[in-house]
């Protein structure tokens, strides 16, 4: 037996020493992770929320001026008023659902969710399985 060889207790020491440093590191990558997810959330949702708001503003006025027009160009009766803010609404409608879709999109094209720290730790469970396996 050669003098190189560890005890056991030395063995477990380190394997605690590594366990918990590897714990740290994937902590670590997940809190950064996940405050630079935040920080866009910070910044983006007040900008969406006015946006919202200016919005839903501009589409009052405009709306009021579009069915008046509509209107007048129908004859200008109550009939025509009803003709046109259905006219008026339904174009809103369609216009509203193809943004609500794009914004969609654009959430869940990036989505909040820690990828990179996800992906890493299911490579280090590859390697902790493959590890175990030729310790064996």
């Amino acid at each position: 037996m050669a003098n190189h060889e560890k005890s056991l207790g030395q063995v477990v020491s380190e394997l605690k020493i590594d366990a918990r440093e590897f714990l740290d590191t994937r902590v670590q990558m997940l809190r950064s992770e996940v405050s630079t997810k935040l920080a866009i959330v910070k910044v983006s949702a007040p900008m969406l929320l006015l946006g919202v708001a200016l919005g839903v503003l501009a589409a009052v006025c405009l709306t009021g001026a579009l069915v008046a027009v509509i209107a007048a160009g129908l004859g200008g009766g109550i009939g025509s008023w009803a003709l046109s803010l259905l006219i008026v609404g339904l174009c809103y409608l369609v216009i509203g659902g193809g943004a609500a879709f794009f914004g969609y999109k654009q959430f869940s094209a990036e989505g909040l969710a820690p990828k990179r720290t996800m992906k890493i730790l299911k490579q280090d469970q590859v390697w902790l399985a493959n590890e175990a396996r030729s310790q064996l």
